[in-house]
């Protein structure tokens, strides 16, 4: 019987990472949701199992490395890891005046620091069996500047593209796809939490509208499957054409 393949995406409880585990179980992946909220992880599997799909819990704080080098070792327990989606995000906002270091730092670790963590427990294991693709979610803002987000959460998305394009190139020699994706404004929990969806900002888009998280996972599906076996090194735009303006 052929080994099963193994995903795993972080942020899994809710917006593009819950939409990319959807799309991925629908795939055939038997997907590791990593995250700190257990709840949305259950309900995420849950949603999955419905549509006939192998979801697997890795309820684990993406701040920790230990627990998320174990997640990831529990992860690749169920079969031949060959993608990581890492879809973990949070927002900031403020002039650098109002930036204390202390946010800084909250930032840079879930939004940069936690796709290190997460690769580093992942690529040793991806590249024993010569096949694999990681897709870092990043976010326009990491392409150029931000009205709304600070210098903080910029500098953490500008950090993960270049991160994925470094990633690639050590990666490729083990057969191992490293990507990026930098969406414009999605409708998430996050974006509405923050306000971050208003009329200003759909005058700013073409397609006069927001994206929706399975618009993304469509992009990430793409970039997880063979479809893409010579696309690495890339961050793809999916933001409604707002950079053609």
């Amino acid at each position: 019987m052929p080994e099963a393949h193994v995903g795993v995406v972080t942020g899994a409880a809710s917006g593009i990472g819950k939409a990319s585990a959807l799309r991925l179980a629908a795939d055939g992946l038997i997907v590791g949701l990593l995250d700190r909220d257990g709840t949305g992880v259950d309900a995420t599997i849950r949603e999955i199992a419905t549509s006939g799909g192998h979801g697997l819990p890795l309820v684990a704080d993406l701040s920790d490395s230990d627990a998320v080098t174990e997640a990831i070792r529990t992860a690749a327990g169920a079969g031949a890891l060959r993608v990581v989606v890492n879809a973990a995000g949070v927002f900031s906002s403020g002039s650098i005046a109002d930036l204390d270091e202390r946010e800084w730092q909250r930032v840079m670790d879930i939004n940069l620091t936690a796709a290190y963590r997460v690769c580093r427990a992942a690529i040793p294991l991806m590249a024993h069996g010569r096949h694999g693709a990681v897709i870092n979610i990043s976010s326009m803002s990491g392409r150029t500047k931000s009205v709304k987000g600070s210098v903080a959460y910029v500098a953490s998305n500008g950090g993960l593209i270049a991160f994925t394009q470094t990633l690639a190139a050590q990666c490729g020699p083990d057969g191992i796809r490293v990507n990026c994706i930098a969406p414009g404004p999605v409708r998430t929990p996050m974006t509405e939490a923050h306000d971050l969806l208003d009329a200003k900002t759909i005058s700013a888009i073409p397609l006069e509208r927001y994206a929706e998280p399975s618009e993304i996972a469509e992009v990430v599906a793409f970039l997880a499957s063979d479809a893409s076996s010579y696309v690495t090194g890339e961050t793809i735009n999916v933001n409604g054409g707002m950079f053609t303006i």
